[in-house]
């Protein structure tokens, strides 16, 4: 083994430690919990409390102790429909730092695992933009008919991109950017998948079908839909809570909200939040403990709680019929789209208040975001 391995081997468990891994472009924070010498597998605590697993030969260099605090900075990417361009917004300083044009009708903004892309789905040139994070430039762009949505294998391997003109979603090595495989939904043809989202073990995805009022089960072991489940009408965003559990379907024909019980595939609550107020966009919180809901029509956002599955709030003002919304990994800020204000509206999560707009391009549609985080000297 390199001398490295026999470096961490040597160290007590408990200690805190930093490992630059050959796998990964980013720095790994642990507290080391156990060590296997004989597979040369180590496992950690990272600071959030999840598991770190990896072995010491992929160890590029490791620093032992207590270290600062990383420095972090949301990026946020914003799909302009109108004007075909992606603007990216700093979220330090809430304003935009790039425009970067993609093809025709960029409709969903996608950030890969790992952060080192942004797939756009540009429904109406009929292709996805892939926008390199460190340069901020289209490095790849490849033709998939009528895309509405990407969600991403856990491990980022493989890209699942609803097709709404064909009733199909289209599976993407992203490697190679090869077509692994074409997958039926809903009705046919004519089901109008709209938008995915898969669970946190990747073992189930699912489709939104607008014009069937129905969500598509996928099993990405087979590519198969294994069966659907009728929910409102007109459904658009679907997000799955991060244990898996529970899904949310905003179902913008009837102002309502279906969740279902990802493990029975069964619709368990319907949550009204009024016929004209036209629910679009779904996000959960980090903690899995609140689900909002952008309304298109009633100008609002509003706040669910998972655990009852009951309305808790609404946030008003500032807002110009939003879609979408994406959250800052504590869970404090949301940033929603206005299509039709050209604008991104800043929101505290804490307090549930409109703090104001950062203008971005025309007929802002999809949105995601990436942190970055760097250690400090």
């Amino acid at each position: 083994m390199s001398c490295i391995c026999d470096f961490l081997f040597r160290l007590p468990l408990g200690s805190k430690f930093i490992v630059l891994l050959s796998t990964t472009s980013s720095l790994l924070r642990v507290t080391l919990t156990s060590l296997s010498p004989m597979t040369g597998c180590i496992q950690g605590v990272r600071e959030n409390g999840t598991i770190a697993t990896f072995n010491c030969c992929d160890v590029v260099s490791v620093f032992v102790g207590n270290f600062p605090s990383p420095i972090c900075t949301n990026y946020i990417y914003v799909g302009n429909f109108g004007d075909n361009t992606v603007s990216v917004i700093n979220g330090t300083t809430n304003e935009v730092i790039a425009v970067i044009t993609v093809q025709e009708g960029p409709f969903n903004v996608k950030v890969q695992p790992r952060g080192q892309y942004v797939y756009i789905s540009n429904f109406t040139s009929n292709t996805v933009s892939i926008i390199n994070t460190r340069t901020l430039m289209v490095e790849e762009t490849f033709v998939v008919d009528s895309p509405t949505a990407v969600v991403f294998s856990p491990d980022g391997l493989l890209a699942y991109i609803s097709n709404g003109n064909s009733g199909t979603v289209t599976v993407i090595d992203t490697t190679t950017f090869q077509n692994v495989a074409t997958i039926p939904v809903g009705s046919g043809v004519n089901s109008q998948p709209t938008a995915l989202a898969i669970t946190p073990s990747g073992d189930k995805i699912l489709v939104t079908n607008q014009a069937d009022g129905t969500v598509s089960v996928i099993d990405p072991a087979t590519n198969t839909e294994t069966t659907t489940i009728t929910v409102g009408n007109i459904p658009q965003q679907v997000a799955i809570t991060p244990n898996g559990a529970k899904a949310y379907v905003a179902n913008n024909g009837d102002g309502t909200v279906s969740v279902i019980d990802v493990a029975t595939n069964t619709v368990t609550s319907t949550i009204s939040i009024g016929i004209t107020s036209a629910p679009f966009g779904v996000t959960i919180s980090p903690d899995g403990s609140l689900a909002y809901v952008v309304n298109e029509s009633d100008n609002s956002v509003t706040i669910i709680s998972t655990a009852t599955d009951t309305i808790i709030g609404t946030i008003t003002g500032g807002f110009d019929v939003p879609v979408e919304m994406a959250i800052t990994p504590d869970g404090k800020l949301g940033y929603v789209t206005n299509s039709n204000g050209g604008t991104v509206s800043v929101v505290d999560l804490v307090s549930n208040t409109f703090i104001g707009n950062i203008p971005v391009g025309n007929t802002p549609f999809g949105i995601d975001l990436l942190t970055i985080c760097t250690e400090p000297l």
